[in-house]
């Protein structure tokens, strides 16, 4: 009753903000409008967004296999980029249970322990909040008071009391001592535990993984690949402004602001950056002389657009992965020829 309660939560409160912020964001949207706006889109623009979101995918998927070569691992391209893409779709369905999975796909495609994986992937994602951050430094340092209202009144509701942040951290203080205090106290005792040593073990094989950024052989490479990433999530937005008359004269560093946003919108716990996505991307629409609804209706557009890509792409690779493992277990279930050659 407990697990399901706590899965309940876990997954329940995501989606439930999702509706809220989704519902605040359509507030007095006309429906109709929306459904115009699909109907008279350019879709061959979203095609080109459908390309440049797959070679950013592809582009991710080699990066990884970087990080996991050093550590001694040869894993299949196509296997990299069909966890990937699994992961994204996953993510749709649980937040932040993406990852998880794509690590567990590739424990059984081409057998990388899952902890060493996971290590990998925290790498992944602490470069992508780095570059994320540094693309948030110029956009507030150019752009700082157009932005104040769209980026800090958003982000200043969800910031806690301060008394909430005080207990926060003194609860956090207090466990972390609790648990120093125990291990200096019972370490011997502990560490005869199975469960103690498969956690440590666990955490060893992450921190592996997490380091393997030092031995990754062919930097510029690993370099180049970040970069390129976040140039197709670019090139993923400000495609889909040719997609109207309208939209279609918005510069460059429009697109810039937009994918930033975005970006925040994407990053935050909710599926699929559902609600968070069309308050922040809409509010940069109005930004440029939209109403509200027009902003809203522009950035339900983009979010659909990139969003189909996941669903149809994600549950291709997820579908993929699921054949390949079963395929997989069936060989080592039927017993070689040689094996059952009567001697």
């Amino acid at each position: 009753m407990q697990k399901i309660l706590r899965n309940g939560l876990r997954y329940g409160l995501p989606l439930g903000l999702s509706v809220l912020l989704l519902l605040y964001a359509f507030r007095g949207l006309n429906w109709a409008d929306l459904q115009a706006q699909f109907t008279r889109a350019d879709y061959r623009w979203i095609f080109a967004m459908a390309v440049f979101g797959l070679l950013s995918h592809a582009s991710r998927s080699y990066r990884w296999q970087l990080l996991l070569a050093p550590l001694g691992y040869k894993t299949h391209f196509s296997s990299a980029f069909h966890t990937v893409m699994s992961a994204y779709f996953v993510n749709l369905i649980f937040p932040r249970a993406g990852e998880v999975s794509r690590c567990g796909l590739m424990q059984e495609l081409d057998d990388v322990p899952m902890s060493i994986g996971f290590g990998t992937v925290v790498v992944e994602r602490v470069i992508d909040l780095l570059m994320l951050l540094g693309l948030i430094l110029v956009l507030l340092v150019v752009e700082f008071e157009q932005l104040s209202h769209t980026i800090l009144d958003f982000f200043v509701s969800k910031i806690p009391t301060i008394q909430g942040f005080l207990f926060f951290s003194l609860s956090l203080g207090i466990g972390i001592g609790l648990v120093a205090w125990l291990w200096l106290h019972y370490k011997a005792r502990l560490l005869q535990s199975k469960v103690i040593q498969k956690v440590i073990a666990f955490l060893r094989n992450v921190a592996q993984g997490f380091l393997s950024i030092r031995s990754v052989r062919n930097k510029p490479a690993f370099v180049f690949h970040t970069f390129f990433i976040w140039l197709m999530y670019y090139c993923m937005s400000s495609i889909l402004f040719l997609s109207f008359p309208e939209t279609a004269q918005l510069d460059w560093w429009f697109g810039f602001i937009v994918l930033i946003l975005g970006g925040l919108g994407m990053a935050a716990p909710v599926q699929g950056g559902i609600g968070t996505y069309h308050l922040l991307v809409g509010g940069a629409f109005v930004m440029r002389g939209m109403s509200q609804e027009e902003g809203i209706i522009m950035a339900t557009f983009m979010h659909t657009a990139q969003t189909s890509l996941i669903i149809f792409g994600g549950g291709f690779s997820f579908l993929w992965c699921m054949f390949w493992i079963g395929q997989k277990k069936l060989k080592k279930n039927i017993p070689s020829v040689k094996e059952e050659t009567p001697q």
